[in-house]
């Protein structure tokens, strides 16, 4: 396989915004029921699940047609009263600022892009308490997704649906998609995920359960996938930081490569108690 090489700050945005898509698109692709569709030039991805964590159209590129923008994101997520966000860039803001504005999309959401390049020779070793195994059967992706969803703060099945996509992953620590579960004794408590394209692993689903946090999980679970995708041949690794998680990867040699990803949706009425 040909990788491309990040030469350039504009080429390596270009690697990782091409993995963050790619991401969503492979998950969708083995999702019963998921829709993954250009609109306008934008990549449209409808997965089905409560919220618009997984239901969204990435405004990373400069839309080609605005009414075409407008025509799928109808069709795609209101008349099936999807909730969805929009993703957009600085660059890309000015085009899209009128449809976000008559979709009654205010609340806004900041994440930084960050990039580690190269990967190091060698990884820190997990704390000792800490066990990491690829997920490899149907139980483990079970424990992954709902141990991720307690740990982002979802209700424990919300992730279920993913299940299908999460089994997908190989066995092998050079494969594309790879899926990591940390146990505690039998107790799973933190989760992983890298998915590849090119040169770039990509990190996603880092999470770890309350009552674990402060014990260095949430970075050995990071360095693991981190680490099998310079076996998969990555020369770098890319993410989007939480603001929990960005002085973390800091100190893991991160950097920022995308100051402004912006998520657009629609502000949820507070609930009276």
């Amino acid at each position: 396989m040909i990788r491309k090489k990040a030469d350039s700050k504009s080429s390596l945005v270009e690697m990782c915004h091409e993995n963050f898509i790619g991401s969503f698109e492979s998950l969708a692709r083995m999702v019963p029921c998921s829709v993954v569709e250009c609109i306008g030039g934008l990549t449209a991805v409808r997965m089905g699940m409560p919220g618009s964590g997984f239901n969204l159209v990435c405004g990373l590129d400069h839309p080609k047609s605005i009414a075409q923008v407008r025509e799928g994101i109808e069709r795609l997520f209101l008349r099936t009263n999807t909730g969805f966000q929009i993703v957009t860039l600085p660059e890309t803001l000015d085009e899209l600022e009128p449809l976000i504005q008559e979709l009654n999309l205010t609340e806004k959401e900041v994440i930084p892009g960050m990039v580690l390049d190269p990967i190091p020779d060698a990884c820190p070793d997990p704390p000792k308490e800490l066990q990491i195994r690829q997920v490899r059967g149907s139980d483990e992706a079970t424990d992954f997704l709902r141990t991720a969803a307690v740990g982002f703060g979802a209700p424990p099945t919300y992730f279920d649906a993913l299940k299908p996509a999460f089994l997908a992953g190989g066995a092998d620590p050079s494969s594309r998609n790879a899926t990591y579960l940390g146990y505690v004794g039998d107790k799973p408590v933190a989760t992983s995920n890298r998915f590849t394209t090119g040169d770039v692993a990509g990190i996603y689903f880092v999470s770890t359960l309350p009552q674990f946090r402060g014990r260095g999980f949430g970075e050995s679970m990071t360095w693991r996938a981190v680490a099998d995708g310079r076996t998969a041949g990555c020369t770098l690794s890319y993410l989007q930081a939480s603001m929990m998680g960005r002085p973390l990867y800091e100190r893991m040699g991160y950097r920022l490569v995308e100051e402004e990803y912006s998520q657009w949706k629609k502000k949820t009425p507070a609930t009276v108690s």
